[in-house]
């Protein structure tokens, strides 16, 4: 049995970009995470916005003692694995951290723009928290039992995530993760920012990547507002 937690793999979502590392300044560095977060291809050639690429920009932006991080996000989710270890590897990083969300950023890409210290968002943007899911096969009662539990441990790592940035707002996150049927519930900047979830809001004049509806629905999340 394979489980991929938050599993977003639609045609919409894949090969649209990649990490990307931009600015090689000794003072600031800006790294892309748009489309699927952990994305694992036939070859690493192919891989999207994985822990392992994150890891490798980081040694680079180590080498030129960048002082300042900005990660732009925009994305529906993917594997909450790689995105725990990204998380990880952001808040562990000597750096000051800025996650700017523009766009949608959604399930295991909230969990990435978590890392910043200070956490910007496009007041055109969009965020949703929910409970994890996983994409089960051919199963019998102790398997389904023990994937329960640790979709219990998981969702619990998540909510110790988003209550560190939210202090005093365990009970409306719970609600939140709970909404739809577990599904969540789309928050506008406003919102995510009267929460904590976010720090700043701006106002974003560019154009930003867009998602189909059918991206939406197929991959089990609320309509858009």
């Amino acid at each position: 049995m394979r489980v991929d937690y938050f599993c977003l793999k639609t045609k919409e979502m894949k090969r649209q970009s990649n990490i990307r590392f931009l600015n090689e300044s000794a003072e600031e560095a800006t790294i892309d995470i748009y489309g699927e977060i952990g994305y694992e291809g036939w070859d690493r050639s192919e891989d999207e916005n994985t822990a392992r690429q994150l890891s490798e920009e980081l040694d680079r932006i180590k080498a030129i003692k960048a002082k300042r991080i900005t990660v732009r996000i925009n994305s529906l989710g993917g594997d909450v694995n790689h995105a725990l270890a990204i998380h990880d590897l952001l808040a562990e990083h000597p750096a000051s951290i800025t996650t700017q969300i523009n766009g949608l950023c959604a399930s295991a890409a909230t969990i990435v723009a978590m890392a910043g210290s200070e956490r910007k968002m496009s007041k055109n943007a969009l965020f949703l928290i929910h409970q994890c899911s996983a994409w089960i096969g051919r199963a019998n009662q102790e398997t389904l039992s023990q994937e329960l539990e640790t979709q219990k441990t998981v969702n619990q790592r998540l909510l110790s995530i988003y209550n560190e940035k939210c202090p005093d707002r365990e009970r409306e996150i719970e609600e939140l993760l709970k909404a739809n049927n577990g599904r969540g519930k789309w928050l506008t900047a406003a919102e995510a920012q009267e929460l904590g979830f976010v720090t700043d809001v701006y106002n974003e004049t560019r154009k930003t990547a867009c998602v189909s509806a059918n991206a939406i629905s197929e991959n089990g999340l609320p309509e858009l507002p």
